[in-house]
């Protein structure tokens, strides 16, 4: 059941996803108006759970994870030039990282200013066949 307060109504709504559209379309009708007129706040409770604030808490929880995943990506590969730069074997650059010594040359290989943007194969091979300033040394083949 859906019920809107607004119009004190009640409805029905077989999938959860088409509550908001038949809340839209009562109020629609009670209030004559479009129903493209009519915002709704859907907030979903079962019993004494609130379905809805726990969702949303995941959902800001997920975002939170990828932002410090992306951000330990960018940690680690500038730690792996770092260290390379250092001539820091990459088996042993891996191994600080907790990934393998390919994995750890992957985020070497990331040094290409045309990959870090693009990223795509074309650009790869372009990268690596061409002579391009490599950030932090001078000119080299990567």
């Amino acid at each position: 059941m859906v019920h809107i307060q607004s119009v004190s109504g009640l409805t029905q709504s077989r999938p959860l996803g088409e509550a908001e559209t038949v809340a839209k379309e009562l109020i629609s009708a009670t209030e004559d108006v479009r129903v493209g007129d009519v915002d709704v706040d859907v907030r979903i409770e079962v019993g004494a759970v609130e379905v809805s604030a726990w969702s949303g808490k995941i959902h800001e929880d997920r975002e939170a994870a990828r932002a410090l995943e992306h951000k330990a990506t960018e940690e680690a590969e500038e730690l792996t030039r770092t260290l390379s730069d250092l001539a820091v074997p990459l088996r042993d650059i891996g191994t600080v990282l907790g990934v393998s010594h390919q994995r750890a040359s992957a985020r070497k290989r990331l040094r290409c200013p045309l990959l870090t943007i693009l990223g795509s194969y074309w650009m790869r091979a372009t990268c690596l066949r061409a002579r391009v300033p490599v950030m932090g040394s001078s000119e080299k083949r990567l």
